[in-house]
């Protein structure tokens, strides 16, 4: 029987080979989310600048799910890790930025939380238990998380904002359950028209 000593030195060289592999494989988890998304259309230039930003402060993601056409905010399981300091970084970022600019992503934010809850309620009541049950578990919880801390950090950055939020949260909730509505009729005049067609066809 063999028997393998390792030195200190040994030790500490493989530690070092540990952590350098560590940031490949985050940058690789980030590819595959993005590298099998289709295009989004909700997100200015600026705006997806700002999402790449405040979520890499978080060792967040972010990504498009083309199945139900959502954009999305995702954690990895070491997002968790010193999350004081990340807030902490996370703050810093946004501070970076106008007030104005600040707001209108916040507000682009709190949308895509409204309608990523309204598709989820409207699947609920069409009884579409898979995109209720994948919206509810997966794409809901890391973004209202997200949003929880972007709003924390947008009234401390831009407190006069705090008078006139909840008035635009109301206005941003309605904007997105009448865009819901539009589309999920819409989803339902076009898969209609395909089953007649399909029966035309036969």
């Amino acid at each position: 029987m063999k028997y393998y000593y390792f030195t200190f030195k040994d030790m500490l060289m493989k530690i070092r080979s540990f952590l350098v592999i560590i940031p490949m494989l985050i940058v690789s988890c980030t590819y595959y989310h993005r590298a099998f998304q289709k295009d989004s259309q909700f997100y200015t230039e600026q705006e997806l600048s700002m999402v790449a930003e405040t979520t890499s402060a978080l060792t967040f993601g972010y990504g498009y799910e083309a199945d139900v056409e959502l954009d999305y905010i995702f954690t990895y399981p070491y997002s968790k890790q010193d999350f004081n300091q990340k807030k902490s970084a996370f703050n810093t970022v946004i501070r970076q930025y106008r007030d104005d600019d600040l707001i209108t992503f916040y507000e682009k934010m709190y949308y895509l939380r409204s309608l990523t809850s309204g598709h989820m309620e409207r699947y609920k009541k069409n009884q579409e238990w898979k995109q209720y049950t994948f919206l509810r578990e997966y794409l809901l919880p890391p973004l209202e998380e997200y949003l929880g801390i972007l709003e924390s950090g947008l009234l401390s950055a831009v407190p006069q904002y705090r008078d006139s939020i909840e008035e635009r949260k109301l206005a941003l909730l309605d904007k997105a359950r009448k865009e819901v509505l539009y589309l999920h009729e819409l989803r339902q005049r076009r898969n209609t028209r395909k089953a007649l067609n399909g029966r035309a066809i036969q």
